[in-house]
């Protein structure tokens, strides 16, 4: 199973390639002495959120249970309006971990594919990691990783999936770029962004991750469209689901 994942995955600062050491304990960037952590089924590229991290109060409760309660009245939405392939068997990013809230089910019919799944906050990534457990989804790695700097190669996935967890990432732009470049030309990009929702100001106002989420539908279109092309879009509840398309490069250098 490591093979399924060794080809694409790389060192987020230097882009060389990283290998799984023979213990199982580490990744082991190429010509460097650079290595990452694996923590319970955890490959960490922000080593200093490892083990000390998971025995924090952060990690055992709080905002991951808040964040469920928040979400649990969304399922409904999202069953309707996530525009999901029927079949799929590739490489798909699931980012932030709590979309997983939304399209396991879905998940659950790719038997071919390979599933990544990658948040900063190994919190969401160990409550992520349960779900896939008891859903029997072995075909998955979790990736402990910085949004704006991701440990994957370009052009490397085929599809990328954001469920309304994307106001947790602070970086937005260089997200959005991050996700382009790792997608293949015509890759698509899922997912619903929330429109200003006082709700999540709220619950997310303590955590250093948090920025406002988008103000206006427009903003989140005007984002994704510096990378991608709508393919279909609906604005219900205060929820922008969206399903892109990375563009062809014949437009322009805009999307190389």
């Amino acid at each position: 199973m490591l093979n399924d994942i060794s080809k694409i995955l790389q060192c987020p600062y230097s882009k060389k390639h990283v290998r799984f050491h023979d213990s199982g304990k580490y990744l082991a960037v190429q010509d460097s002495d650079r290595t990452y952590p694996i923590t319970d089924g955890i490959i960490h590229f922000i080593p200093e959120k490892g083990t000390p991290f998971f025995d924090s109060k952060h990690a055992a409760g709080g905002l991951v249970q808040k964040t469920a309660r928040w979400m649990e009245g969304r399922r409904q939405l999202a069953g309707k309006h996530l525009g999901l392939p029927s079949n799929f068997s590739q490489a798909v990013l699931d980012m932030p971990a709590a979309s997983h809230s939304f399209n396991l089910e879905k998940f659950k019919t790719y038997k071919g594919a390979l599933f990544i799944v990658a948040d900063s906050d190994p919190a969401f990534l160990v409550e992520a990691k349960k779900r896939y457990s008891k859903e029997n989804i072995q075909n998955v790695y979790f990736l402990c990783c910085d949004p704006g700097k991701l440990p994957l190669a370009d052009k490397s996935l085929a599809m990328a999936v954001s469920m309304f967890s994307f106001h947790r990432i602070a970086k937005k732009q260089e997200t959005i770029q991050e996700i382009a470049r790792i997608l293949r030309i015509s890759g698509a990009f899922v997912g619903a962004f929330c429109i200003h929702d006082q709700g999540l100001s709220g619950l997310y106002k303590s955590n250093g991750q948090f920025s406002e989420p988008f103000g206006t539908q427009q903003q989140a279109k005007d984002l994704l469209f510096e990378k991608f092309d709508m393919a279909e879009e609906a604005l219900v509840e205060n929820q922008f689901f969206f399903n892109c398309r990375k563009s062809w490069p014949s437009c322009g250098n805009r999307w190389s």
